[in-house]
């Protein structure tokens, strides 16, 4: 039985998971609308960094919730991305928390490999989604037009983590 400084504990944990949670949500929804004023957003991924992160920084579960609630959020908010395509973003994003998570916490290996192998593994799912079930809505071509995108997402990524650790 946990006594009630534990319990107490625990709470805290728990309430600042949440509020962690709410916050990669709310700049989950926020970020992109800058890109896209620029007409950048389906290049750059700027959805991806707040649930790149969360999986570093706080428990899997709620880094997935960020996933998946994101982009339905923000399309229900802003009507971007598109109902269908906020699905599968929600799937997209949470592929790349997943492996970040299983290699940054799971494995204990660097933000660089756990980046890039979230990184890689959610752009490879959507290369052979837009190939297979989802032509049309994901197209291999705009797939690859995110390259920018990767190396801001691993860039940016690397550095918020860097001043997150300190």
């Amino acid at each position: 039985m946990k006594t009630a400084s534990a319990q107490s504990l625990s709470l805290q944990g728990t309430a600042s998971r949440s509020l962690l949670t709410i916050l990669m949500i709310g700049v989950g929804v926020a970020l992109p609308r800058g890109f896209h004023a620029l007409g950048l957003g389906s290049v750059f991924l700027p959805m991806f960094l707040p649930a790149l992160l969360a999986a570093m920084t706080i428990d899997l579960p709620y880094a997935l919730i960020v996933a998946v609630v994101t982009p339905v959020l923000s399309s229900l908010i802003a009507g971007v991305p598109s109902a269908g395509m906020a699905v599968v973003m929600g799937v997209q994003l949470a592929v790349a928390c997943m492996t970040v998570w299983l290699v940054y916490e799971r494995k204990k290996r660097s933000v660089w490999l756990a980046l890039l192998a979230g990184i890689v593994t959610e752009r490879l799912l959507s290369l052979i989604l837009a190939s297979t079930l989802l032509n049309g809505i994901l197209t291999p071509s705009g797939v690859l037009a995110s390259y920018p995108g990767m190396i801001f997402l691993f860039v940016s990524g690397f550095l918020l983590m860097k001043f997150y650790e300190r």
